[in-house]
């Protein structure tokens, strides 16, 4: 109760990642872990994103999306 994820990188796999992915997944989906998604940009417009960032223009997250 209460969890904060205030930062997730990922950069390699390796034995028990497949299970630690599951465990935050589950946080997330039971509502434990709390987003601020500030700015929602396709890939496409990354730029934008960019802007905004060294703009300091927003509080949250970025999310850029892809589709294909």
């Amino acid at each position: 109760e209460g969890a904060r994820l205030q930062t997730f990188a990922y950069y390699t796999s390796g034995p028990g990642i497949g299970e630690d992915i599951a465990s935050l997944l589950a946080l997330v989906a039971a509502g434990r872990l709390e987003t601020r998604v500030a700015l929602t940009v396709p890939w496409t417009d990354i730029a934008q994103a960019l802007d905004a960032l060294r703009q300091r223009s927003f509080s949250g997250k970025a999310v850029l999306t892809i589709t294909g």
